[in-house]
């Protein structure tokens, strides 16, 4: 376990990071859930900055027209770079969640899923 603790986020978490902006359409959001297998998207204004995290329940009978800013939840939770991973897995803990956003200054370059510390997990063990 004590090489779990030397883990930072930006070792495990998603790198490439798959986004919208907030004024995109719900239709497109779905088709890139359903593409990619992602669970949640991030929102993200032009400055690079995530202003809230769109999920697959979130957009349940949303009408497809409909922006992602009027069904994301926001502002979203984030870490930074540096955060460690027991620090992430408390965070997602206390806050009941299963994504965050991490970020360099205010910028969004990454995602940390739960599903990212199961892989850790399950690779250290």
């Amino acid at each position: 376990m004590n090489l779990i603790n030397s883990y930072n986020v930006t070792d495990v978490m998603t790198g490439d990071l798959v986004s919208v902006m907030p004024d995109s359409r719900c239709g497109a959001a779905l088709d890139i859930l359903s593409q990619t297998g992602l669970h949640a998207l991030p929102a993200i204004d032009s400055r690079g900055v995530a202003v809230g995290l769109v999920t697959m329940a979130d957009l349940v009978g949303a009408d497809h027209d409909q922006p992602v800013r009027t069904r994301f939840s926001g502002p979203p939770i984030s870490v930074t770079a540096t955060t460690t991973v027991p620090e992430a897995a408390r965070v997602m803990r206390e806050q009941y969640v299963h994504h965050l956003i991490v970020t360099d200054g205010p910028t969004a370059i990454g995602m940390l899923s739960s599903y990212d510390l199961l892989k850790l997990l399950e690779s250290n063990s």
